[in-house]
């Protein structure tokens, strides 16, 4: 095995390939649908737990681990949601 092969295809040698549209379009429906599955668990979650969370964290003097667990719920939790809204809006091609 040559190292070349061993790297993804550079975007030259994708252009070369025969493309299957049908397959394509299936593969992005079923990626989509398992990153709405994700995201849905991973809100629901934080729907479940936002009692407890109110009632152990809100309501009690902070700590610093409490201001960790704050940062990594609430980044994580925006970040999601903006990778969720980039993924699924039609983003147009051209630059302007």
């Amino acid at each position: 095995m040559h190292l070349v092969t061993a790297f993804p295809p550079t975007h030259a040698l994708v252009n070369d390939l025969p493309f299957d549209t049908a397959i394509s379009v299936r593969e992005r429906m079923a990626h989509d649908m398992l990153e709405i599955a994700a995201m849905s668990s991973f809100y629901y979650d934080h729907l479940l737990t936002l009692r407890q969370e109110i009632k152990y964290i809100w309501g009690r003097a902070k700590t610093q681990s409490s201001y960790y667990f704050l940062f990594n719920r609430y980044f994580s939790f925006f970040s999601n949601l903006g990778i969720t809204i980039v993924a699924f809006s039609n983003l147009s091609d051209e630059v302007e």
